[in-house]
């Protein structure tokens, strides 16, 4: 397993972070709005991919938030072009009260920050984002 260090900076809006991660789309929202700013820390943080919740858990890692997913995709803006990669550890409620979550992806040779329904099948191309515990 890669371990990443990144910089999370949540003293930022997630609005101040997608400007800074330089992405080619973004979705209308992904927004402080719907991601609104935790307790405001700016901290280096022990990252790592996984292909599964399980998987994270047992090696010692909480699922990535908003914040940490932009911070990684500032961080390691290329990896998303590998495949996609998901923070299931902050949620909004959209579209009928249906749970979406955070994703970095490629489309169309471009680097995409958009949200995702929590409640979908995830494919063989999808990491989720831990941070150590």
């Amino acid at each position: 397993m890669k371990k990443y260090m990144i910089l999370v900076d949540e003293t930022k809006a997630v609005e101040e972070l997608v400007t800074e991660g330089m992405y080619d789309q973004s979705s209308d929202d992904v927004t402080s709005v719907n991601f609104p700013q935790p307790n405001p820390k700016r901290e280096e943080r022990e990252t790592a991919l996984f292909h599964s919740g399980a998987e994270m858990d047992k090696a010692g890692y909480w699922p990535g938030t908003i914040h940490d997913l932009l911070g990684f995709g500032i961080a390691q803006p290329d990896l998303q072009r590998e495949f996609s990669i998901i923070a299931l550890g902050s949620v909004c409620l959209l579209y009928g009260n249906r749970r979406y979550v955070a994703g970095l992806c490629e489309v169309a040779g471009g680097r995409r920050i958009s949200l995702v329904c929590f409640d979908t099948t995830w494919g063989a191309r999808c990491r989720f984002l831990g941070v150590r515990k």
